[in-house]
């Protein structure tokens, strides 16, 4: 062909060259073809890999892929199954690793990109994982699924804005994209948009009627509504859908818990810790349960769990602090407090537990606690002013042990 194009560059109408060169750039593509074809396993083998992996039989993908790499070691294919595998079965590096690869031998293959974000998500880079959603959209601007991942990132982030125009966009190019819908829901949520929430989350559900998670997320927000028998039944659909969602068993705990029925709600976190034993949020809310049944020494074992899980688990500290406040230990219960706000600087509920306690403190110095209390008004203050924009929540003196007897509208989480 260089020889071809050498000579017509000095003879354009050079009849034999510009023959025999149009005769190899027919033939290009197909020779391009058939070394594609050469590089993957034959479309069967792929199409039995597919279908292990979609059986969850990720030990047996993970050796398939293994034997035929051997055979076609730049199957692009077999290379973004293989990390999906390792993925499936936690090893999480390894799928980074796998990817790398297929991104190496095609820097502009999307689906390996998009796949690449959602390890390293599940690894808890973030940021990283952005990157990675950025270059499959770049590479491939209809790609749904990486504008869905996209905005499950950002939500994670606390962009919740940003993450809901990347679900309407994933909707947009799908407009049957349940997960979508799902994860626009649970955006919503976060931002207090409880009925859009719950209209995003049916959309999901009619359009996969067995989506146990859009179940679920569904029955979150109903909850926050105060609807809780209707929350409920979303949590048991969840649970029916899928048995083993520990996340729904831990919400219908929580609803149960409001609805006082506190031997079932112990039930729920049992089985959610069962299907998740390093779940910190169950162990957490079990010991809300025990605290309201009357055992303060078995739910603080459950918080100690829940803080030996997640020792930054502001919540879990704080609800800690309650119940050593049950039991008369105040020294214990204001340093869990103190842990709980040194965690999360904006944590009015533990603001008001320290506040509450200091009522039971026989020698309670008021000038010494003035500080917290105004914290605590601050932060009801800014809580309260996108409804009420005069609202004012700042203690005096005078008033203090007054403040101190109506800081009880928070005590538990």
């Amino acid at each position: 062909m260089e020889l071809y194009t050498a000579v017509l560059a000095h003879q354009p109408n050079h009849p034999i060259a510009k023959k025999a060169l149009r005769k190899l750039q027919k033939e290009l593509p197909q020779n391009k073809s058939i070394k594609e074809e050469a590089s993957n396993p034959p479309q069967n083998q792929i199409t039995a890999l597919g279908n292990l992996y979609h059986s969850g039989q990720m030990a047996k993908v993970e050796l398939a892929c293994g034997q035929l790499l051997k055979s076609y070691p730049q199957s692009l294919a077999v290379i973004n199954i293989l990390g999906a595998a390792l993925q499936g079965q936690g090893k999480l590096q390894e799928a980074v690793n796998s990817l790398n690869k297929a991104i190496q031998l095609k820097p502009d293959y999307a689906k390996a990109h998009n796949n690449r974000g959602v390890v390293l998500g599940d690894m808890g880079m973030l940021d990283e994982a952005l990157k990675s959603y950025d270059r499959a959209i770049q590479f491939k601007p209809d790609f749904t699924e990486a504008y869905s991942n996209r905005g499950a990132v950002l939500q994670e982030l606390g962009e919740l804005g940003e993450a809901i125009q990347n679900f309407d966009k994933a909707i947009q190019l799908k407009p049957d994209y349940a997960e979508a819908y799902s994860n626009r829901g649970n955006a919503l949520i976060g931002l207090g948009q409880l009925d859009k929430a719950v209209e995003s989350c049916n959309k999901a559900i009619q359009l996969k009627p067995d989506f146990a998670e859009a179940h679920n997320s569904c029955g979150v927000a109903l909850r926050d509504m105060s609807l809780l028998n209707e929350a409920l039944k979303s949590n048991d659909k969840a649970i029916q859908f899928k048995p083993d969602y520990a996340e729904a068993h831990n919400n219908r705990g929580v609803v149960l818990l409001e609805l006082w029925r506190l031997d079932e709600a112990v039930k729920s976190y049992d089985k959610a810790i069962q299907l998740k034993p390093d779940y910190a949020e169950a162990y957490s809310n079990r010991g809300n349960a025990l605290r309201k049944l009357g055992q303060p020494n078995e739910a603080l074992k459950s918080y100690g769990k829940a803080i030996q899980l997640k020792p930054d688990y502001a919540n879990a500290h704080n609800n800690r602090g309650v119940a050593l406040k049950d039991l008369g230990l105040l020294d214990e219960a204001f340093a869990s407090y103190d842990k709980a706000i040194q965690l999360k600087p904006d944590y009015a509920k533990a603001y008001s537990n320290f506040l509450l306690t200091l009522n039971y403190t026989p020698d309670l110095n008021v000038s010494d606690h003035i500080a917290t209390a105004r914290k605590f008004g601050e932060l009801v203050t800014d809580n309260a002013k996108p409804r009420f924009t005069d609202y004012q929540c700042q203690p005096h003196l005078k008033n203090f042990g007054l403040a101190l007897r109506l800081a009880t509208w928070a005590t538990i989480q």
